[in-house]
């Protein structure tokens, strides 16, 4: 794949990406249901992926499955299953503009977590990701500041 190619997939993904909070937001009665909507955006999404390691990797894709081992399987139904269910359970609090805002500090951390020796990876983040990492936790942070007044929860069309 070359670099322009991925960088489409990679904006197209964080566009897609970017209607969940969208989506949680519109909701009517988000609270009645939204493990079902968890469990199914996870299913749909993990067919998808796996339909789609099928067909470029094909004889492959078993071996590269098993590769990933318990790391992978900590990292999908843990880690990210747990922030899928904190993020629904405050979305609804949110205007979706500020959710998104709250959602950019996935990307931060991620570039901490990589940094960080224990964890055996040692990326070394450029000077411009330092930079923009600090930009996007500075928005955060004034904009946590900012807001004074109690959140009132979505309220149905």
């Amino acid at each position: 794949m070359t670099h322009s190619k991925a960088l489409f997939a990679v904006l197209t993904a964080g566009t897609l990406w970017s209607f969940g909070a969208l989506t949680i937001r519109y909701m009517v009665d988000p609270q009645d249901y939204r493990w079902q909507y968890l469990f199914f955006r996870g299913l749909t999404v993990a067919g998808i992926l796996c339909i789609y390691l099928m067909a470029r990797d094909r004889h492959r894709f078993v071996q590269n499955f098993q590769k990933i081992g318990i790391p992978g399987i900590i990292g999908a139904l843990g880690l990210v299953g747990v922030g899928w269910i904190l993020f629904s359970l405050g979305a609804r609090y949110f205007p979706a503009a500020e959710l998104n805002l709250l959602s950019l500090f996935e990307v931060v951390g991620g570039v901490i977590w990589v940094y960080l020796p224990v964890f055996g990876i040692n990326e070394v983040p450029s000077m411009l990701t330092v930079v923009g990492g600090c930009i996007v936790s500075g928005a955060i942070l004034l904009n946590s500041l900012g807001a004074r007044q109690e959140p009132v929860p979505a309220k149905p069309l």
